[in-house]
């Protein structure tokens, strides 16, 4: 604690490998059917075509302080460092179209509990994610993108009437920068 705030430190850390079969190179057509009029389709017959393969490996790493002053404000700031390094396999086993970023990224928000049932909250991260793939139509077909840094704003609330009953709603925005094909 620091004088009237009371701190509590939240550290992590992950890391993932996304391994994906070029699923975008071929398909079927089954027909036209809704939800209010649905239609069993039969299962398509066709062979998988050699596709690429796309691989992301992510690595990331987190520190948060979640502080609390006098019991109804509870403030957070933290940062997240994230690596993401993604490359095209093709079918051939052929290591190509490699892309890779860094960044550490903030975040902070606050919470103010209202009573003891109800809190309403706002946040504001950036991020890094990895980047897209252009589909098999376009001239940079199965082009990977390079990862991006992306921006979310939040605000909501959360209530817990009974502990057996609880009822929250957000309102958020995500941005991200557009991939151009071609």
């Amino acid at each position: 604690a620091t004088g009237a705030v009371a701190h509590r430190l939240t550290v992590g850390g992950m890391g993932t490998v996304n391994d994906t079969f070029g699923a975008s190179t071929f398909g079927a057509a089954l027909g036209t059917a809704n939800l209010f009029t649905p239609v069993a389709f039969a299962r398509p017959t066709y062979t998988l075509p050699a596709a690429d393969d796309y691989v992301s490996r992510q690595i990331g790493a987190f520190v948060v302080d979640h502080m609390t002053i006098a019991d109804r404000w509870h403030p957070f700031i933290g940062a997240r460092y994230s690596s993401i390094r993604s490359f095209t396999r093709s079918a051939a086993g052929e290591r190509s179209a490699e892309v890779e970023g860094a960044a550490v990224t903030p975040t902070v928000g606050l919470t103010y509990a209202v009573n003891r049932v109800v809190n309403v909250y706002g946040s504001y991260a950036l991020g890094l994610e990895r980047g897209g793939i252009a589909p098999a139509q376009a001239i940079n077909a199965r082009e990977q993108m390079a990862p991006q840094r992306t921006r979310q704003v939040e605000v909501g609330f959360k209530a817990t009437p009974t502990a057996s009953l609880a009822i929250d709603g957000s309102v958020f925005a995500i941005r991200k920068a557009a991939e151009f094909l071609n």
